[in-house]
């Protein structure tokens, strides 16, 4: 039996590190719905961080991007309770966090057209 040595909480040698477990999972955030699909947000830690609406349909399809790269579908305004996207009927309007504008798209996943004008 090999002895073994105490080591301060925390300080033992792992193989795991830090960046193996923060790329592991995809996180979801804003669930919501446009009456009859659920719509919700995934970070993709394999995608840089990116973030991508994506949507499932009532009648059991399965989930799509609504979002292609490079979009990232985030903003700064849920710090005060808002979100990243609204949906309702097949349009849905997002945030795109590169550039703070708002885009819009539809459920079928046209190619988004930005809605507001660039800013400074």
């Amino acid at each position: 039996m090999t002895a073994s040595t105490p080591l301060p909480h925390g300080s033992w040698p792992s193989p795991i590190t830090p960046a193996m477990v923060a790329s592991g999972g995809v996180g979801l955030r804003e669930p919501g719905t446009n009456g009859t699909d659920v719509l919700w947000v995934e970070s993709r830690p394999a995608d840089g961080g990116r973030c991508v609406l994506v949507r499932a349909g009532a009648d059991g399809d399965c989930a799509v991007d609504l979002t292609p790269a490079p979009f990232n579908v985030r903003s700064r305004v849920h710090e005060s309770g808002g979100g990243a996207w609204a949906a309702s009927g097949d349009i849905v309007i997002f945030s795109h966090h590169a550039d703070n504008r708002l885009y819009r798209t539809d459920l079928a996943g046209a190619t988004p057209v930005p809605i507001t004008p660039e800013g400074d």
